[in-house]
């Protein structure tokens, strides 16, 4: 029965990508830039997308758009290079004039870098959207970050970005098998996970979101070549979203702790992960124990069919706070009320469909 449940979700879900889509603009409130390697986080500002195309289940894209020095230009052109080039990377490599990720600031002020999306790749210059199984937002993109000069430019390509759980890469020299690399991106060593968010959390009526992405600059990068890097943007939207609807993507984003609680296999040594693990599971015990607790609530003012689910997983995930400092004995409470809430997901993605 699984699978026909599983094949009647796709054939529903594949209908949806095909409904018109609407335009739509993402704004950057704030952000966080980890790495890379041992430079120090900082924060950033600022930075918008435009014409987004999206339909109601958050399928979609944006084109690649470049007419060269005639409005509109990105502002971070004139602050980055001093004048506006007509989209121009550094190297002369065109980009998408409707995507400014902002200025990013590397570390707190050693390097400062305009965020763009690089045309010539997979994406050429656009940029797609969907949700997952576990209804997390995902992006995939060719980022482009922009120093002034070729020197400094770092394309990540083929960029998978994400409200779910990514994991802080390797060094380039370690996955080689060299020594020197640099396996943390400032107090996140490889393997740690990053995590983000999706739902209306300010609760104004639009979609919000909390995207991460990880990365390596290449050997050839000027500072700390080859090293992770972690960035964390926080979004919102123009796009309506119903209190139902945002409260069941805050639901099955919950299913993501079971990700983080069983990391892949990091090739390096686990005594730095396992120490970041220690300190940080209170606070990843007491975030999704508040995002159960925030989607019961809701759920239950909708009177929506799903409140009671909420309500389980809100119960099991609080009744596990008290052994929040033991990895082991937290992830024996929360083993069962997390199964359930993976059997719940085909039916959370089928209540999705109808709540937009």
């Amino acid at each position: 029965m699984n699978w026909l449940r599983g094949g009647v979700w796709l054939a529903s879900w594949l209908c949806v990508i095909t409904l018109r889509a609407a335009e739509h603009d993402i704004t950057t409130v704030d952000g966080m830039v980890y790495g890379p390697g041992p430079m120090v986080a900082t924060p950033f500002h600022g930075g918008k997308f435009t014409h987004v195309q999206l339909n109601e289940q958050l399928f979609g894209n944006i084109s690649f758009f470049n007419n060269g020095i005639a409005e509109p230009n990105i502002p971070g052109e004139l602050e980055i290079f001093g004048s506006f080039r007509g989209g121009l990377l550094s190297n002369g490599l065109p980009f998408n004039e409707h995507l400014h990720g902002g200025i990013i600031i590397i570390g707190q002020g050693a390097l400062r870098m305009l965020a763009v999306v690089a045309s010539g790749g997979a994406s050429k210059g656009g940029e797609s959207y969907h949700l997952d199984e576990q209804l997390n937002w995902r992006w995939q993109t060719d980022m482009a970050l922009d120093p002034g000069f070729p020197e400094g430019l770092v394309i990540s390509r083929n960029l998978h970005i994400s409200t779910g759980v990514l994991w802080v890469p390797a060094s380039l020299q370690t996955i080689a098998g060299h020594p020197g690399g640099f396996d943390y991106a400032d107090s996140l060593p490889t393997g740690a996970p990053v995590y983000g968010r999706i739902g209306d959390n300010d609760e104004d009526g639009f979609l919000d979101a909390t995207m991460v992405g990880v990365s390596r600059v290449p050997l050839n990068f000027l500072f700390v070549p080859g090293a992770p890097i972690v960035m964390l943007r926080s979004i919102v939207t123009d796009i309506p979203i119903s209190v139902r609807a945002s409260s069941i993507l805050e639901l099955a984003s919950i299913y993501n702790l079971n990700d983080i609680l069983h990391p892949p296999q990091a090739i390096v040594p686990q005594s730095a992960v396992d120490k970041y693990y220690i300190s940080k599971l209170p606070e990843w015990a007491e975030d999704f124990a508040a995002r159960a607790q925030h989607a019961a609530t809701t759920l239950t003012k909708a009177a929506a069919p799903e409140a009671k689910l909420a309500i389980t997983i809100r119960d099991g995930l609080v009744s596990a706070l008290v052994v929040k400092t033991d990895r082991v004995q937290y992830e024996k409470q929360v083993s069962k009320v997390l199964e359930v809430l993976k059997q719940a997901l085909p039916e959370l993605n089928r209540l999705w469909l109808t709540s937009m």
